[in-house]
């Protein structure tokens, strides 16, 4: 009876080292997932500031579009402001040149080429998560 009472306590278990390597696999394991998800994060949160300046600049395009319909042509030069949107506070420039028309030679003032450069922060008081 001693023979199957030391088979069954040999093999009953793991030793401790056999635990101590499945941990560190684990941990090792863990800490790849958690940088991902670190860079997953930042990357999504990259993506969500280009996609706001997109939209700031487009508005101010599009403001500058209305304009023109409406027979005000801008001046030319740089011109810059600050707006707000999505809780935050976005910088913007234009700059608007001088144009060929269609063929004619004659110079107009006109098309507004518009570039908006989104650097937001955020507001006084607020954090970002």
């Amino acid at each position: 009876m001693s023979r199957v009472r030391q088979h069954c306590l040999r093999s009953g278990g793991f030793t401790l080292i056999e635990v101590l390597v499945a941990l560190v696999i684990v941990a090792v394991g863990m800490s790849a997932l958690m940088g991902a998800l670190s860079s997953s994060a930042k990357t999504v949160s990259y993506m969500q500031d280009k996609t706001f300046a997109e939209w700031v600049a487009l508005n101010q395009i599009a403001n500058g579009r209305i304009l023109l319909q409406k027979g005000q042509i801008p001046a030319t030069g740089k011109t810059n402001g600050d707006i707000d949107f999505a809780n935050r506070t976005w910088h913007w420039q234009q700059e608007v040149v001088d144009s060929q028309n269609n063929g004619s030679g004659t110079s107009n003032q006109g098309t507004g080429t518009g570039t908006g450069t989104g650097t937001g922060t955020p507001p006084s008081g607020t954090t970002r998560q």
